[in-house]
């Protein structure tokens, strides 16, 4: 059952600095344009896997990640879980809802100990319409998320298992490493297949002396050319 925190963010020191100080869409703003957008926000605690919305609940504004982290599933037609993003601090959902009256199409739950912010579509609509750097920081957001969903869908239409997890590790990798914000299954689910297939391929890559798994969240790349070539 979710908590509710605090109904205004400016009689919480730490929601108010975490739900609009470090939030990109909002860190910009001065300090009373900042104080304006904390009396419409309002901070709810979720427990580790409770639910923030499903689907066809109804989408009624923007829902920023204060602490914690947040999965984003929608269910196939076959009744498949499929992870679509995980959101961290500062990361937010439920921007169509400022478009348009629409229900949610995925489900939105807390990976762990999590606080969000809310804010409502008329709030938000009346500070994008006197500040609109919020809704340009806020378009731009959303048009990156659907970059990376259309090349996540292609890739899934049209790349082997095989391929996915090697351009997805290519993709996460820093300076050689890939640090894992997620487990293993839920990976997998992301990737479009199942966790057994993703363990077996990551040991086939570790035997070809191509990558080092440390931990398991902790990949190294060895070789990056063979490994874009395969």
């Amino acid at each position: 059952m979710k908590k509710q925190v605090c109904q205004h963010c400016s009689h919480d020191g730490l929601c108010e600095e975490s739900c609009v100080s470090r939030v990109p869409i909002f860190n910009h703003l001065d300090a009373s344009q900042k104080e304006e957008v904390h009396r419409m926000i309002h901070s709810v605690f979720y427990k580790k896997g409770e639910s923030i919305y499903q689907a066809n609940d109804p989408s009624q504004g923007l829902i920023i990640v204060n602490e914690g982290r947040i999965r984003i599933d929608r269910i196939s037609e076959k009744g498949t879980q499929h992870l679509i993003r995980i959101l961290n601090p500062g990361d937010f959902t439920g921007e169509l809802a400022l478009f348009k009256e629409t229900p949610h199409e995925d489900y939105a739950s807390a990976m762990v100990d999590s606080r969000v912010c809310k804010i409502s579509r008329t709030d938000l609509q009346h500070l994008m319409s006197l500040y609109p750097n919020i809704a340009m920081k806020i378009l731009s957001t959303f048009a990156t998320r659907l970059e990376e969903v259309e090349k996540n869908n292609t890739r899934l239409v049209s790349e082997s298992v095989d391929r996915r997890i090697v351009l997805f590790l290519l993709d996460a990798m820093d300076h050689h490493h890939v640090m894992l914000s997620m487990s293993k299954k839920d990976l997998a689910s992301y990737l479009g297949t199942t966790p057994e297939t993703l363990s077996r391929k990551l040991f086939e890559l570790e035997d070809a002396q191509l990558i080092k798994q440390h931990s398991n969240r902790h990949i190294e790349i060895l070789d990056i050319e063979s490994l874009s070539n395969l």
